[in-house]
């Protein structure tokens, strides 16, 4: 099948742990303007978040996950919402913990695992 076929793989809970960072619509690994996320689905259904924007300004938080087998999804509970639109760094990220993002899961044409919408919200696993 050729490097084609790597975007074909059945992706599943198992498959979905590890690290993410949020990349920009691009492919270019950071946020809009500057700074970085990362975001680790720990096992346990747990998972990490941290956001460093291009001043400095840090965020973290311990927050949930599960996988969606139906929908093929990674539900997150508790995070910050970084970005809002293609481009921007959300004003209120401080007061946007309380959320759930559901993203999207898929592979890319290499087989790694791209969790979000192709414009907007994405991350790709390291």
């Amino acid at each position: 099948m050729g490097l084609n076929g790597c975007m074909f793989w059945p992706i599943n809970k198992k498959g979905v742990i590890g690290t993410y960072q949020f990349v920009l619509e691009d492919g270019t690994p950071g946020l809009p303007g500057g700074g970085f996320e990362t975001l680790e689905l720990n096992p346990d259904g747990t998972c990490i978040q941290k956001v460093v924007l291009k001043d400095g300004l840090t965020f973290s938080t311990k927050a949930t996950w599960r996988y969606d087998e139906t929908h093929k999804t990674v539900d997150v509970r508790g995070v910050y919402i970084a970005v809002i639109g293609p481009d921007e760094i959300n004003p209120d990220i401080g007061k946007t913990r309380n959320t759930l993002a559901v993203l999207p899961a898929r592979r890319n044409l290499f087989g790694r695992i791209i969790l979000g919408s192709r414009m907007g919200t994405r991350y790709e696993k390291k």
